[in-house]
């Protein structure tokens, strides 16, 4: 019943919710609803389970409680709290014959993770226990999946998959979407007894095209509105405003509101001072990241593809890591900082150079997504940093380089995982060791370039929006380092609790170039002679 409650009306999905309701009121046929994620499945199948429960208490005179019929859990339930061998077997034979005795149909949800849970793999799982059930007409299942675990059920498991008829859901059009809204909101006004203003269904709308182009509507977006309303209603608010609104997608998203506003001008001069503030000496660098944010705010961005694929090239302890942290504080820092840390996930790529890569890269066999896997999943609107992908095994870069072209990464079971509101950076420190990459000027970072351009494949520059090459570090640009690095020192709590200054003459500076800067190391030793 909670689950009922929680996903409310199936609107604009009277047809398909029919034709689900007809083939559940038949007799011993297992259904498998699939759809993208967010698309609807589970919604539309609640409430065709309504339809037909209202239709047989009412037919053979029963109450609500002798005429309940489906039972509605998952893989993961039913595994937990069974560590021993035999121990969830036993639990599901118990489930089979309750729901036998009273003509009832086992709800699993999710079809992949009922295939994974409960074994070393889809063949031994619980999905593969229950095969001969279903084909004794001893238990009716249904269960959803995405168009990708669908095949990879298929794949893994083709015995399981005769025995389900299979039915789509498709995307609404723009318009039935937007109405889906509209009935979402007066619906949540009349439970919560929370108004809005009339354009917050749209400004919701257009920021879920805008920046999440790839999601299916309305999914996302309606259970945005509802936490929404969900929010005001706690906080006793009588109304839900725009302004609102757009905090709340400003803090999901971590994009900030002169991306989100078209009337907030966004100029040249102002996004190249933005990073050049950041990150010192490295003009042409800040150039392309302004390049990026204006193209960004313009909506010029291809929707199939991350919003930006960048390599950066140069030697160490240049600036190519604090750019990509300035990327994610442009893009991603206007929500405060919670459980999900920092929009930077910074991968060592050395870590993926040896024959397991790509599984620690993916997921493990057993059905764990992998640590990027994992964060992108947790958090889509991030700056992705593969440090030295040079040093990455050939398999991993060969799966990477899909991403880089869609904006995809499905691993073997099928499941998605979307890098579309991502920004992608590579930093290469392929030429470091050159006798002209350790001195000064626009000759050293040509020569990073053409290093890397020799050593990568055409493939993977094919896919590539812009090579961005970091020149080593003139004198000058070290002591403006210095300084600003002492700058941010007066910053640190040791200082402001106690409200102590700090200034410094020239001769500091000097002192700390010359102990604190090595052209084979760049900045970096800085901030260890200043500590």
């Amino acid at each position: 019943n909670t689950i009922r409650k929680l996903l409310g009306r199936a609107w604009g999905r009277e047809v398909e919710v029919a034709d689900l309701a007809q083939r559940l009121s038949q007799e011993r046929i297992n259904l498998l609803v699939v759809g993208e994620a967010g698309i609807g499945k589970s919604t539309a199948l609640v409430e065709a389970v309504r339809q037909v429960e209202r239709a047989r208490r009412e037919e053979l005179g029963l109450s609500h409680e002798d005429g309940y019929q489906h039972w509605l859990t998952s893989g993961a339930q039913l595994i937990s709290g069974m560590p021993y061998l035999g121990q969830w077997e036993e639990r599901l034979e118990l489930v089979i014959e309750a729901l036998a005795n009273r003509e009832g149909v086992l709800c699993l949800g999710n079809l992949l993770e009922a295939l994974l849970a409960g074994g070393f793999g889809p063949r031994d799982g619980i999905a593969s226990f229950l095969v001969p059930y279903l084909e004794e007409n001893e238990l009716r299942v249904v269960a959803e999946a995405t168009p990708g675990e669908l095949s990879a059920c298929q794949r893994h498991l083709p015995g399981l998959m005769e025995l389900f008829q299979i039915v789509r859901l498709d995307s609404l059009p723009r318009a039935a979407a937007l109405q889906v809204l509209h009935n979402v909101a007066e619906g949540e006004q009349r439970q919560t007894k929370v108004g809005f203003e009339r354009a917050v269904v749209e400004t919701i709308e257009r920021l879920f095209r805008r920046f999440s182009p790839y999601q299916p509507f309305p999914g996302r977006a309606a259970a945005f509105l509802r936490q929404r309303f969900e929010e005001a209603e706690r906080a006793r608010e009588p109304s839900l405003s725009v302004a609102a609104t757009l905090e709340a997608f400003v803090q999901r998203t971590g994009l900030p509101e002169r991306f989100l506003k078209d009337e907030l001008p966004l100029t040249r001069a102002e996004a190249e001072g933005w990073f050049r503030e950041k990150v010192i000496g490295q003009d042409s660098a800040c150039a392309a990241a302004a390049e990026l944010a204006l193209t960004f705010k313009a909506g010029l961005c291809d929707p199939e593809r991350p919003l930006g694929v960048l390599l950066f090239c140069g030697p160490t302890g240049v600036g190519k890591t604090a750019l990509a942290r300035a990327l994610a504080d442009s893009f991603f820092g206007g929500a405060t900082r919670d459980r999900d840390g920092e929009r930077l996930i910074r991968l060592d790529m050395s870590e993926y150079g040896g024959y397991q890569g790509t599984e620690r890269l993916l997921g493990a066999p057993g059905g764990r997504p992998g640590e990027l896997v994992e964060r992108i999943r947790r958090q889509p609107f991030s700056v992705v940093l593969l440090d030295e992908i040079e040093k990455a095994d050939e398999r991993v870069v060969d799966v990477l380089m899909g991403v880089f072209d869609e904006g995809r990464l499905t691993d073997r079971y099928g499941r998605l995982t979307t890098f579309r509101s991502a920004i992608l950076v590579l930093t290469s420190n392929l030429g470091a060791n050159s006798g002209s990459a350790l001195g000064f000027g626009e000759s050293a970072a040509d020569s990073h370039s053409d290093e890397v351009e020799r050593f990568f494949r055409p493939e993977l520059f094919n896919r590539i929006d812009r090579v961005v090459s970091f020149s080593p570090l003139s004198p000058e640009v070290v002591r403006a380092i210095a300084a600003k690095e002492l700058g941010e020192l007066r910053l640190r709590e040791g200082l402001s609790r106690h409200a102590l200054g700090l200034s410094w003459s020239e001769a500091v500076i000097e002192l700390l170039v010359a102990e604190g800067f090595d052209p084979r190391y760049g900045a970096r030793p800085l901030q260890r002679a200043i500590k």
